[in-house]
């Protein structure tokens, strides 16, 4: 189920956001989401999206990144 963060919501933007990865967790693999997307742990693959994807500050991912805004 997609869903909008809060401050998204807020300025009346319309992407939808798919989920994220917290601190703490480690991802391997290909990551493929159809919504916006934001990264704070460690993502070891690809990642695709057809919107955004948003890295936080301590994110980290070896691998590469496509995404309509990355």
């Amino acid at each position: 189920m997609a869903w909008k963060w809060p401050s998204a919501a807020k300025s009346g933007a319309s992407e939808e956001w798919t989920g994220f990865i917290d601190q703490g967790v480690t991802l391997e693999g290909t990551l493929t989401v159809t919504g916006t997307f934001r990264i704070d742990g460690h993502v070891k693959g690809n990642i695709i999206s057809e919107q955004t994807v948003i890295l936080g500050e301590g994110a980290k991912v070896e691998g590469q990144i496509e995404g309509k805004m990355a």
